[in-house]
């Protein structure tokens, strides 16, 4: 993710970037290049994030031409690939340029985003307080 759109992309992005930024293990590493960024998870670990912002909600990697080639190589790995709605291969464009927030990375990062998402759509659960607590922060 680029750090310089930060500020504009959705909350439970944020959240799980703040988490991840400083690990208890490891390093963060990104760079400006989503092969890069993906070929770093594959190799070691981790997860990717392309989440959509206040200026593009709908992300701005193309299904057809990004989404889907790094989603099967991630998938085909042993990990998995998740827009924030659905596993990022089962998305069925309308659009040959259409565009999807995408989560990559191994099996066990993407669960946990996932089950954040999960949790936030929960009617009963979808405050903040919740999901700051799930993640052990604060506000």
């Amino acid at each position: 993710m680029k750090e310089i759109q930060e500020s504009g992309i959705c909350q439970l992005a944020c959240i799980y970037v703040g988490r991840c930024k400083f690990p208890p293990y490891g390093s963060s590493a990104k760079s400006l290049s989503m092969v890069a960024d993906v070929h770093r998870t594959l190799l070691y670990g981790g997860i990717s994030l392309y989440p959509g912002d206040d200026k593009s909600p709908n992300g701005e990697l193309r299904v057809l031409y990004e989404v889907f080639p790094m989603s099967y190589l991630v998938e085909q790995a042993g990990g998995q690939s998740f827009t924030g709605k659905k596993r990022a291969l089962d998305v069925v464009p309308k659009k040959i340029h259409e565009m999807s927030p995408v989560f990559l990375g191994s099996y066990d990062d993407v669960e946990e985003i996932k089950l954040l998402y999960e949790t936030y759509d929960r009617p009963t659960s979808n405050s903040s307080s919740s999901i700051l607590r799930w993640f052990g922060g604060s506000v």
